[in-house]
């Protein structure tokens, strides 16, 4: 089978479920539902969720999360449309629900934040980091925020390819030959 006859998204996509489900599931379930169907949705069109000022305020947080280095930020990266695509399509209502709430309390908390200085918006972000595992229950969206930055980056092109090492077909191919004599490995 050749290389264009693989979609190396769709593989990174379930491997990544398969690795999260090994780890006990710790991503939010719509989280997970979106690895399954980011490929078999593209050709929807959606209304956007993140409307006026949230989507500005997603750009800015996920690009201070992920900045554009000598690799490609968050924004180059496409995050923000994935995020909006996550909530529109793939998230629990609830989900849904709970991060535009909550975005909408950070807005109201920081009227200023998208004028105020790179500095202060990245002091606000830090803050928020620093408090990731107590955050008040009107700031627990900026988890599941970062949660979807960072899924929606490594698993983008730009993520994947090019700030990770990417291989569709890690190693070489080394044949290995068994008779009945050979036990089957375990690991």
């Amino acid at each position: 089978m050749g290389r264009d006859t693989i979609n190396p998204r769709v593989d990174r996509r379930h491997f990544l479920l398969a690795v999260t489900a090994l780890a006990g599931g710790s991503l939010l379930p719509g989280s997970l539902a979106a690895f399954s169907k980011s490929e078999s949705d593209t050709g929807n069109t959606l209304s956007p969720t993140l409307i006026g000022d949230q989507m500005k305020i997603v750009s800015v947080i996920a690009d201070i999360i992920i900045p554009e280095t000598d690799t490609p930020g968050a924004t180059s990266a496409g995050v923000p449309a994935y995020i909006d695509r996550a909530l529109s399509a793939w998230l629990l209502p609830s989900e849904t629900t709970n991060l535009l709430d909550g975005l909408n309390q950070f807005s109201a908390q920081n009227p200023s934040f998208l004028t105020s200085t790179a500095a202060e918006q990245k002091a606000i972000i830090r803050s928020l980091d620093s408090r990731l595992s107590d955050l008040p229950k009107e700031l627990l969206f900026y988890r599941q925020l970062k949660e979807l930055v960072l899924i929606g980056y490594y698993t983008s092109e730009p993520g994947a390819e090019i700030e990770l090492s990417f291989d569709p077909v890690p190693g070489g191919y080394v044949p290995f030959t068994t008779d009945e004599t050979v036990k089957a490995w375990a690991t």
